[in-house]
C-alpha cells in the first residue's frame, strides 16, 4: 500500500538514474520495467513517474496484466461497509442514539454499491459520497472534521492517517497492518479490530461523548508525528540505517 509521497520516492531516483545514463535505447525495447501488484498502485506510480518526468526526454506508459484486483477491491469495499453498519449500530443504540455525519471521498467502481448499503443501513442520510478530493480539499476535510476513520481490513501504511496528524485530528483505526506503529490507543487514536461493527461504533460513541479526551489525543497524534515523522526526521533514521549497513559490510570486508 502505497501513497503519493512514497511512489514519489521510488520514482526520482529511477528518473535521475534514467535522465544521468542517457538513453542507450535499443528498437522495441524499455530502459525500466516496474512491476506493481494492482491497478490502482499502477496508476498512482505512473502519475509520480508523468508529474516528476514532464521535463525529460523520457516516455512512459502503464500496461495492465491478467491478475484480477477484485478480490482486494471487494476487501476495500467490505471496509467501508463495516463502517456503515457502524454508523447504524450507533443510530440505533437504545435512549442514546447518535447520528455523526460521515463523510466519505474518494471514488471507484463499488461506490454504487456502497450507497446502496448506506441505503440498507439505513444511514444515507447521514452519509455524504464526496468522490475524488483535491489535497487542500482533504486537508480542509480533516480540519473540520471530529475524527479520521479508517476501517481497513488489510492496509500498509495509510497516508491519510498522517495527514490527520498534522491536522491534529484524532484517528479511529482498525488494528491491522502497519497502522498500530502510527496510531497509539490510548494516546493518539482508538485502534479496533478488524471487520468488528460493534468495536468501531463503540469507538466513534466514546470521542463523540469526550471531545476534550479526543482533541487532547489529537494534539498527541501531532506531537508524534513531529517527533518521528518528519522529513527531516525519517531521512536522518534511514541514513543512519544504511551508515551503520555500509560499516558492517567494511568490517566485515577487512576481516
Amino acid at each position: 500500500q502505497t501513497g503519493t509521497g512514497k511512489t514519489a520516492g521510488f520514482a526520482l531516483p529511477l528518473l535521475q538514474r534514467l535522465t544521468m545514463e542517457g538513453s542507450g535505447l535499443l528498437p522495441n525495447s524499455a530502459r525500466a520495467l516496474v512491476l506493481v501488484p494492482t491497478r490502482e498502485l499502477s496508476e498512482q506510480v505512473h502519475t509520480s513517474f508523468q508529474a516528476y518526468g514532464a521535463g525529460l526526454p523520457l516516455r512512459t506508459m502503464v500496461a495492465y496484466g491478467g491478475v484480477s484486483i477484485n478480490p482486494q477491491m471487494m476487501r476495500l469495499r467490505k471496509g467501508v461497509e463495516v463502517l456503515l453498519r457502524a454508523l447504524s449500530l450507533l443510530r440505533n443504540r437504545g435512549d442514546q442514539p447518535l447520528s455523526p455525519r460521515l463523510r466519505i471521498a474518494g471514488d471507484g467502481e463499488h461506490r454504487q454499491a456502497l450507497e446502496r448499503a448506506a441505503v440498507r443501513f439505513g444511514v444515507r442520510g447521514q452519509v455524504d459520497f464526496l468522490g475524488r478530493r483535491g489535497p487542500g480539499e482533504i486537508r480542509w476535510l480533516l480540519e473540520h472534521s471530529a475524527a479520521l476513520v479508517v476501517p481497513s481490513i488489510y492496509e500498509g501504511m495509510p497516508l491519510v492517517i498522517l495527514e490527520a496528524m498534522v491536522a491534529g485530528v484524532p484517528v479511529v483505526a482498525s488494528r491491522v497492518s502497519g497502522i498500530p506503529e502510527v496510531v497509539l490507543d490510548p494516546e493518539t487514536g482508538w485502534l479496533v479490530n478488524p471487520e468488528d461493527p460493534p468495536a468501531l461504533a463503540a469507538a466513534i460513541a466514546e470521542l463523540l461523548a469526550h471531545p476534550d479526551a479526543a482533541r487532547r489525543r489529537g494534539e498527541s497524534g501531532r506531537q508524534r508525528l513531529a517527533e518521528r515523522y518528519r522529513p527531516e526526521v525519517v531521512a536522518a533514521t534511514w541514513e543512519s540505517i544504511v551508515v551503520a549497513a555500509l560499516e558492517k559490510r567494511r568490517a566485515g570486508s577487512q576481516g
